[in-house]
This record gives structure tokens, C-alpha cells and sequence, in this order.
């Protein structure tokens, strides 16, 4: 990668000032770390707070994760692959506004490849670990059930509701419990249904 941009940068010094200026003109100007900036969105990795895959973002769970890394200390904007559904981004859209955060879609022709969103700061802030661990296999590392970890986003009963908050409190985000309006209804706990 730097050897990649130390021959972009000799070549560009190369050029004399009016073929820089030309070369810029049609291409833009030679970019530093352009592959790293769109696997994250238009920011580089040392502006990386938090990111997730698109395959997790896609997941019906909001990752309570992200919600911690929209309250770091330099945090300046969330940032959206516009390549996702707004099915899949929606929650995440509506955690930016209900914790008064800016947020920013990103459309870009490799948004294929990239993060499917990225907690970006306004400085560099070197973090080590930004890629955040898959939701499931950290409830299944707690003995959480499969049923339970798939019922994200429903209401389930008390019971399984003191069960994940006990394990992780942080998961409040993703589970609500039934009411007995809900009970009288015929509504049942997924967690329980075969």
C-alpha cells in the first residue's frame, strides 16, 4: 500500500505543473489511500470509531455497539452504504435521530465491497479494535438461545426478557416485553414457539 503511493506520488512529481493541472482537471488529483477510503465509506481507518459488515447491518438486531460508538468523545457523523435496502439501514437512521446524531448516507460505485456502516470521528483516533464481533456468536458465547437471540426486535416474555438482560444489559436496544394486552391478544413469546 505504500509503495503504491509512493510510486503515485513520483510519477505526479514528475509531471510539470501544467500536466498536473490537466491530469487534475480530468482525474481529480492523485488520492492517498483510495482503497482504504472506500472500504470505509470516504473516511480512513484512523478516523474509524466503529464499523460494521453489511451482513450485520442487514441482521433485524441493532447492534448496541454502534449505539456506544455514537457517544465517543470525537465522534462527528455516522456513515450509511447506500447500497443496503433502507429496510436494513432504517434502524440505524432512526438511533442516529433519537440520540441527535448526524448521520450520512454514502452512495459510491465499490460500496459493494465496503462496510455496510462505519461510527467515523472527526480526528484520527487509532483505535485497534474497530471491526465490531458478530452479535450471535457473542450471545452464544453467553448462553443465550437461538431463539431468543432470533427474536431481536419482538416482544418476549418476562422471563426470557430478565434472561438476555441479565446476560447483557446492553440488549435492552433489541427486545421489549409483552404486555398482558399483548397475552390477551394471543400473542406468545418466540423464544417458547416451536
Amino acid at each position: 500500500m505504500l509503495n503504491d503511493t509512493n510510486k503515485i506520488c513520483q510519477v505526479w512529481n514528475q509531471k510539470d505543473a501544467l500536466e498536473q493541472t490537466l491530469l487534475a482537471g480530468l482525474h481529480g488529483g492523485p488520492e492517498i489511500k483510495k482503497e482504504e477510503k472506500q472500504a470505509y465509506l470516504g473516511v480512513f481507518r484512523e478516523q474509524v470509531i466503529a464499523f460494521l459488515t453489511q451482513d450485520q447491518v442487514k441482521e433485524a438486531a441493532l447492534y448496541p455497539e454502534i449505539a456506544e460508538a455514537l457517544e465517543h468523545g470525537k465522534f462527528q457523523k455516522l456513515i450509511i452504504n447506500s447500497s443496503l435496502a433502507a429496510y436494513y439501514t432504517n434502524k440505524y437512521q432512526a438511533l442516529a435521530r433519537e440520540k441527535n446524531k448526524a448521520y450520512t448516507m454514502v452512495a459510491d460505485a465499490d460500496c459493494a465491497r465496503a462496510a455496510g456502516l462505519v461510527v467515523a470521528g472527526s480526528e484520527a483516533v487509532d483505535l485497534q479494535d474497530i471491526a465490531v464481533d458478530d452479535r450471535r456468536l457473542r450471545l452464544q458465547k453467553l448462553g443465550v438461545s437461538e431463539k431468543l437471540i432470533a427474536s431481536a426486535g419482538k416482544k418476549i416474555c418476562e422471563t426470557c426478557l430478565n434472561s438476555i438482560l441479565s446476560l447483557d444489559p446492553r440488549e435492552a436496544i433489541n427486545y421489549s416485553g409483552l404486555t398482558w394486552l399483548d397475552r390477551l391478544t394471543g400473542e406468545r413469546c418466540p423464544a417458547h414457539q416451536d
